[in-house]
């Protein structure tokens, strides 16, 4: 109760000067546009004002004047909200603590991403920038009874610019720090009284900003662009016709300020008192310690023995104990270290067809038909540094070079990781909504999504192929893929492959019981059925042959009742109260068949939410003062969240509550000057369940210890076993009766140990929820004055802090998450009667060195984690012509 006493203190004191920055500036100033902004929350426009759910509208002018180019950047502006990369291409837009904590091919999101109502199933929010959008909204809380797929924490719907009946134009240019070059614009042309088309686009170009020592080259460039061209044809006020398509294309060096961090440890000297060597030091050591991100230490590599492909190096004799030996690292969050440039490539494309049609004078139906289809790629460094330690000559290295067929010529150890994946998704939703003159309305709905996609996860290592060929030497028959560009189908590198089918469909509707002129009652349900398929490839690395062999695919069925409860009243035309219910389902799906020694069932269950929410919006003093208040209250069952093992994914369920109050105000004290506020309390508790921390398996245990496996069943995955067994093992390898590579067989290999677990499971009552900092706080002021008779300058300043939350649900000293503040200028000066605006903008100025997320690497590849920050500070200038 004391984050609930501390909310309501600082409320109280910011009253007098808040405001809601999500709506334009009124010019005249007789009366503030705070309640003018229009939304189609709920599926028929209304002032933000009168809707009974905790939504936030941005128009496309707000968004330009606050410095919220992308999805990425609309955490700096709403309560309770927070973004970050989850790895293997996805990130995770999160609310009120609920959004992507699950990978893998089946894994559904918490918070829904749409475009024009669009469910996008995969979609580029991380990369893309907006252009020609009419506004976004943000609705917080499960949805899934007016459109689309259902939510448990939220959704993000982008309404783009319609086409109009007039002839416009506008082109923007803009220049800034690192060479930023961005050119946006559309042009608006009707075709008659009935047809419009409007065609709009975007390009970007940015020079890197990240230094990679390994090449000498700057990362983290942008190269992206894209189209959209829009049709509408409207013969009548009861038929309406909108068809778009809309394509994305990126190929740049984008995530390559993604950083590895790892202080490296060695393992023990002794393991109960019997000497180690070094091959069994690097056996039972977790690669690196469990150091905080901003340790000092972080400034190392783990040594190659305690990876995998170090491993298969080591074996064959073509490496050192070592092959990272002396290596020291940069804390500068913006270098990195890797033998070449990491990139993105990714294509996406989204054709839709809207038709409206009157059924009368009291019903519209609405038909959404669209179709959409995607492409990644991403080439990523598996360990964070350059090798120093060069081949050794031998027969497999002659001269200490060795030519790998996908990596190349190098005199060292070289790994990389790529992701690739592809998706088509279909979509065909149906609606009849009413608009009677009585107390009673409706809005029912019906959608079919058809989903498929494929997910590989590719690790290269030329040490894997050097052990394939010296296998090959003794008659293995393992398959050498020859390309550059790996088919999958070779078995000298690791790959993780998961064809998926997701076919779900869904009854929703809401019904709306006017009771008197100032009470109304909302009743919501939704029927869903999701049908999930998945083949999952085993690992075939080192194994004899090629390509996979045929396998059963995984399938799985889910139904689910859910729906919600509003009762909203209207004292006064400028005051709404509302209590809320809601019930949200996310599906449940596979765990790749990877996992072993993982703990967990080879599937996840579907997550449950019963959703209790009160709300006040205000407005005040003729509209120059808005007060929005929130409360919420989440029972949550089998929260879903996921771990890494055996460069896999490994996902659970917990249960957990998650409490909060978000507020939201405006005012405009005099003419020209608003201040705004967003403050947003998160309060998250697992309330049971159990999960073992891969990087404290023993949790203390002095009687236990971990040890590695490269057996080629497990790819690198640990087991605990008692000390007095691993001293029995190091004994006999001292003792010249067995080698040194039993003690990383002891797990599932030849020498396996009997009663070997996974480790002892942490009780994770009362921990934390990953990325849900308890306080999220956003405060604007905005000054606008007159500059002669045709000119406007605007001056505004916008600060953003996030407190420190975890990266992990067990809540330890190495998930730490710091806390990090921004900064964004910006000073406009625009003319409406000269269709001109200037801007000048000033981004991102404060917390430079502060990791916003971090993720956790794999056992496999050294344990380490990976770290990034938020975008480089930046200024520069745009400038736009209308026309």
């Amino acid at each position: 109760m004391r984050g609930f006493k501390n909310i309501l203190l600082v409320t109280a004191a910011i009253l007098p000067i808040t405001a809601t920055s999500a709506f334009g500036q009124n010019a005249d100033n007789e009366t503030s546009d705070i309640n003018e902004i229009v939304v189609t929350a709920q599926k028929k426009s209304e002032n933000l004002q009168d809707v009974p759910i905790a939504v936030s509208a941005f128009s496309s002018d707000s968004l330009e004047k606050r410095g919220l180019n992308g999805g990425a950047d609309l955490q700096n502006a709403i309560p309770n909200v927070s973004f970050g990369g989850t790895g293997f291409g996805r990130y995770n837009f999160q609310i009120r603590g609920i959004g992507a904590q699950i990978l893998g091919a089946s894994a559904d999101t918490g918070v829904g991403i749409h475009e024009n109502n669009i469910p996008l199933t995969v979609n580029r929010l991380a990369q893309a920038e907006f252009y020609d959008i009419e506004r976004i909204e943000v609705l917080r809380g499960p949805q899934g009874t007016l459109y689309g797929r259902n939510a448990t924490g939220g959704v993000v719907n982008t309404i783009t610019a319609t086409p109009k009946d007039t002839f416009s134009g506008e082109v923007t240019g803009e220049y800034g720090r690192f060479s930023r070059v961005k050119l946006t614009g559309y042009l608006n042309v009707p075709l008659g009284d009935t047809l419009a088309v409007r065609v709009a686009g975007s390009m970007i170009k940015r020079d890197g900003n990240v230094l990679n020592t390994g090449t000498g080259n700057m990362v983290d460039s942008r190269d992206l662009w894209s189209t959209r061209v829009s049709v509408q044809w409207k013969p009548s006020d009861r038929l309406r016709v909108r068809a778009m398509w809309e394509h994305f294309d990126q190929n740049d060096t984008t995530g390559a300020n993604e950083k590895t961090i790892c202080a490296p440890n060695a393992g023990p000297d002794t393991i109960g008192g019997v000497p180690t060597n070094a091959f069994t030091r690097a056996s039972l050591s977790n690669a690196c310690l469990n150091t905080a991100v901003n340790d000092p230490r972080n400034t190392g590599v783990p040594s190659s023995l305690t990876t995998l492909p170090g491993l298969f190096g080591y074996l064959v004799g073509t490496m050192p104990t070592n092959a990272f030996a002396g290596k020291k690292l940069s804390t500068d969050l913006h270098t990195i270290d890797a033998s070449f440039d990491p990139y993105q490539r990714s294509k996406n494309d989204l054709v839709s067809l809207d038709i409206e049609v009157g059924l009368g004078d009291n019903l519209t139906l609405t038909s959404l038909s669209a179709y959409s289809k995607d492409k990644f790629r991403w080439l990523t460094t598996a360990f964070g540094g350059t090798a120093t330690q060069g081949f050794a000559n031998t027969p497999l290295t002659p001269g200490g070079i060795f030519v790998d067929p996908q990596l190349g010529q190098s005199d060292r150890f070289e790994n990389r990781t790529l992701i690739r994946t592809s998706g088509e998704q279909y979509s065909q939703e149906l609606r009849v909504q009413s608009d009677f003159d009585g107390r009673f309305n409706f809005n029912l709905g019906g959608i079919y999504l058809d989903y498929k996609s494929t997910n590989e996860i590719i690790l290269l290592g030329n040490n894997v192929t050097q052990l394939a060929l010296a296998q090959n030497f003794g008659g293995a028959g393992i398959y050498i893929d020859p390309l550059a560009e790996p088919d999958g189908t070779g078995h000298n590198y690791y790959n993780s492959n998961s064809p998926y089918h997701l076919k779900s469909a869904a009854l929703f509707g809401e019904g709306y019981f006017q009771a008197t002129d100032t009470l109304k009652a909302t009743v919501g349900l939704r029927y869903t059925n999701d049908r999930k398929e998945q083949t999952s490839f085993p690992i075939v690395m080192l194994a004899p042959g090629r390509g996979f062999p045929a396998v059963t695919p995984q399938k799985v069925k889910f139904e689910e009742l859910t729906g919600r409860f509003t009762v909203d009243w209207k004292p006064t035309e400028d005051n709404l109260l509302y209590a809320s219910f809601a019930r949200g389902y996310k599906g449940g799906g596979f765990n790749p068949g990877a996992t072993l020694l993982s703990g967990v069932s080879p599937a996840y269950k579907p997550e449950l939410v019963n959703a209790f929410e009160l709300g006040a919006k205000n407005s005040l003093a003729d509209g120059r003062v808005t007060l929005n208040l929130t409360g919420f209250y989440y029972d949550y069952k089998s929260y879903q969240i996921a771990k890494l093992v055996n460069q896999s994914v490994s996902n659970e369920n917990v249960d957990a509550t998650v409490k909060g109050i978000e507020f939201e105000g405006a005012v405009e004290p005099v003419r020209g000057l608003r201040f705004d506020t967003q403050i947003g309390y998160l309060a998250t508790r697992i309330g049971n369940g159990s999960s073992i921390d891969l990087l404290n398996r023993t949790q203390g245990d002095p009687t236990l210890a971990t040890v590695r496996s490269i057996d080629n069943g497990s790819f690198g995955a640990s087991c605990v076993l008692p000390v007095a067994v691993l001293a029995g093992v190091q004994g006999a390898i001292n003792g010249g009766f067995i080698p040194s590579e039993a003690m990383a067989s002891l797990c599932t290999g030849p020498f396996a140990v009997p009663g070997a677990s996974a480790g002892i499971p942490v009780q994770l009552s009362g921990k934390q929820l990953p990325n849900a900092p308890h306080w999220t706080m956003a405060f604007g002021a905005e000054y606008g004055t007159d500059i002669g008779s045709e000119w406007r300058s605007t001056l505004r300043a916008d600060y953003y802090r996030q407190t420190s939350s975890f990266a992990r649900i067990y809540n330890t000293g190495v998930d730490g998450i710091q806390g990090y503040d921004n900064l964004n200028l910006s000073l406009r000066v625009a003319s409406e009667k000269n269709g001109i605006d200037v801007l000048l903008y000033a981004r991102n100025l404060l917390s430079q060195q502060k990791a916003t997320v971090v993720r956790f690497g794999d056992e496999a590849t050294g344990a380490t984690r990976l770290i990034s920050g938020k975008e480089r500070e930046s200024y520069g200038i745009a400038i736009t012509k209308r026309f």
